[in-house]
């Protein structure tokens, strides 16, 4: 496990509770009201602008690694996929928002079983395969 203190679990919960959300894609194009999925809601909240959260897909980390690290206290790479895959795990935007929490405390089962041996193998190898930030 990372050496570095917890994710801002408090912060994180106000920035998922900002905007409406969706499952499984960065913003629903089809909403008329923002709506976006678990990291989308976290970059929103940190104001990266709609037309780059738009962009974003599976490289938040690479792009906005110090945004999430500073905003948020993200650890390292492994956390911004738990707060992805958490998302995509959920069937409601509360459901949504407690299985992110439950994931950075380290609660697994908030992960869908069919990426939960993925993310398993990424946490324990954690401190070997984490990557320094990227992006702004």
């Amino acid at each position: 496990m990372s050496h570095r203190p917890p994710p801002d679990l408090a912060r994180i919960e106000l920035a998922l509770n900002a905007y409406g959300w969706t499952q499984g894609r960065v913003r629903d194009p089809h909403s008329r009201e923002p709506r976006y999925d678990t990291i989308g809601l976290l970059l929103r909240f940190a104001d990266v602008p709609r037309e780059e959260v738009e962009r974003v897909s599976f490289l938040a980390w690479h792009r906005f690694g110090p945004t999430l690290v500073r905003e948020y206290g993200l650890r390292d790479e492994v956390d911004c996929y738990l707060v992805q895959i958490a998302g995509d795990s959920a069937g409601s935007h509360a459901d949504a928002i407690d299985r992110v929490l439950r994931a950075l405390r380290g609660d697994l089962t908030a992960i869908a079983d069919s990426y939960r041996e993925w993310i398993e193998s990424m946490v324990v190898n954690r401190e070997r395969r984490w990557r320094p930030p990227g992006g702004r």
